[in-house]
């Protein structure tokens, strides 16, 4: 998760709730210590840290493995709708064949996971669950019991034995009233909660070295043996060949030392190995790193990276460095332009970009001709270059050079620091790097509502203007523009180069660090330009 800690699948889970626009924020409650609201970003489960823990632990995977093929199958009983759609009865709680079946599951499954693995919890729990749910109330709290004892570090025990209870209560006033009785969990909390609902952990997933504490004596040897004999091959960053240092994991699921994800992303946003569009920059630099592969890396690579954390802190992606300047228009990061190259000294820039990393500047001249540009600009890519042959050839100190026509592709936005004028005539510049922060990291506090509010208001404006021209303009309004990205902060940059605005006016984007404030600034725009 974006707070760097990890928890079971099953126990991460997204609010019920619809956002309110078809495009706006998902937020989630962070399951973990945090208790921060986080951006949902399409979370995938930490592969590295799966693969560790299916190798360090196979039998105790495998009776996680039953457990969630018995929540599967006892989903059904956990509805009364859906049970009473299956059976085609009434009253679905006086079915027998549903006794039958739960004690079937239990069986099957879940005293196999407690028979593999006796440690556990979770089994425990699901099984106290199904036993109350059958009306074997004696069993289901000696299972409850045995499950806080296991772990008494969260509170999924106690909750168990308090749900067991007032299934019980609720069975017990049914007899009085000559019913069957219907210990279901749909049955409280007026029908709107899941049954598992309860389940849902405070504490963290523990790291190996907490689970060498939480196993019983008789399983500690054979787990420390399995980890000194563990070499550890998937502690190693996929990008460096190395040991990863501060591992980040991204919301694809694959984790890489923070700084060469970070200088991956300064040439692609795409994920080195899946290719999923990652978030950008600033996401990861600003990431707490990945609590639980950060905590194996140091506890048996504790001097690994002291090297080349030393070297990113000298030349790190942050760090001022120069850069050519084309002193020309407005871009902005993610948009892709074209330009004709004609002047000398350009040309010249063009020519060097090309042997090198193909990256430049593009800046907007100074207002008020103070300075030879403005103070803020993109850093862009040349994607696509072609010379013009039949052009005249014009001497520099480069040589013979033709004109370019070059397509570009926004990267990130900078600061000059100092300008200076190039032996070839055209302006260098030191510039520092501008990312955005994330709401979250902004404030812990943020008010995610209103940020919906400002996405949806601005996504309409887009969509009534596309549906108001033609066909084919729209068409030439796609191939020129592309289509409306769904990254909130690609999207404001997105809709800014779209507005047919005073470029001046339009950079006073290029500056600000936050999604929400850019995004009101522009919706302060097209209120005055609908209404006027």
């Amino acid at each position: 998760m974006p707070c760097g800690m990890s928890v079971c699948k099953r126990c991460f889970r997204l609010p019920k709730k619809l956002s309110i626009a078809q495009y706006s924020l998902k937020t989630y409650q962070c399951p973990a210590k945090c208790n921060r609201n986080h951006h949902y970003k399409n979370e995938n489960i930490n592969f590295r840290l799966h693969s560790i823990l299916f190798k360090l632990f196979p039998i105790q995977q495998s009776a996680l493995a039953l457990c969630h093929q018995a929540e599967m199958k006892l989903d059904t009983y956990w509805n009364a709708t859906d049970c009473q759609n299956a059976c085609g009865l009434s009253t679905p709680y006086t079915n027998a064949e549903k006794l039958d079946d739960i004690h079937q599951i239990i069986v099957t499954y879940l005293d196999k996971a407690i028979e593999a693995s006796p440690s556990l919890q979770l089994p425990y729990i699901i099984r106290s669950k199904a036993y109350a749910e059958v009306g074997d109330f004696t069993s289901a709290f000696q299972d409850a019991s045995t499950a806080t004892e296991l772990n008494c570090c969260n509170k999924r025990g106690p909750a168990t034995h308090k749900l067991i209870t007032a299934m019980q209560t609720k069975a017990l006033l049914l007899e009085d009233a000559n019913s069957y009785p219907s210990p279901t969990h749909m049955e409280y909390n007026n029908g709107k909660s899941n049954a598992m609902d309860f389940l849902t952990p405070i504490d963290i997933t523990p790291t190996c070295i907490d689970l060498v504490t939480a196993c019983k004596p008789k399983s500690r040897s054979s787990l420390v043996s399995a980890i000194q004999s563990y070499d550890f091959g998937d502690m190693e960053c996929q990008l460096c060949l190395d040991i990863m240092d501060e591992p980040v994991t991204s919301p694809c699921g694959h984790s890489w030392c923070r700084n060469c994800i970070l200088d991956s992303l300064s040439y692609s946003r795409c994920c080195p190995l899946c290719r999923t569009y990652l978030p950008s920059f600033g996401y990861f630099n600003n990431r707490p790193t990945d609590n639980s592969l950060c905590a194996i890396k140091n506890f048996y690579f504790p001097a690994a990276g002291q090297t080349r954390k030393e070297v990113h802190l000298k030349d790190g992606s942050f760090a001022p460095k120069k850069i050519p300047l084309f002193i020309c228009s407005l871009t902005f990061p993610c948009a892709t332009e074209q330009y004709h190259i004609f002047e000398p000294r350009y040309r010249a820039l063009v020519k060097k970009c090309l042997e090198s990393d193909k990256q430049f500047g593009i800046i907007l001249p100074s207002k008020d001709r103070s300075s030879p540009c403005a103070e803020f600009g993109t850093v862009v890519r040349i994607s696509h270059h072609e010379s013009i042959a039949s052009g005249e050839l014009v001497e520099t100190n480069e040589g013979l050079l033709p004109r370019f026509i070059i397509e570009t592709e926004g990267l990130y936005r900078f600061k000059t620091l100092s300008v200076e004028e190039n032996i070839d005539g055209y302006m260098e510049a030191v510039i520092e790097r501008i990312e955005d922060i994330e709401p979250e990291d902004k404030d812990p506090n943020w008010d995610h509502e209103s940020l919906e509010r400002l996405e949806s208001t601005a996504r309409t404006f887009v969509n009534r203007l596309i549906s108001s021209v033609p066909v084919t303009a729209r068409l030439h309004f796609e191939r020129k523009h592309g289509i409306m990205p769904t990254d909130i902060g690609d999207f404001s940059f997105w809709l800014a180069g779209i507005l047919p605005l005073n470029p001046y006016i339009s950079a006073q984007l290029l500056p600000l660090t936050c999604v929400s404030d850019r995004l009101k600034l522009i919706c302060d725009w097209i209120s005055r330009a609908t209404t006027s």
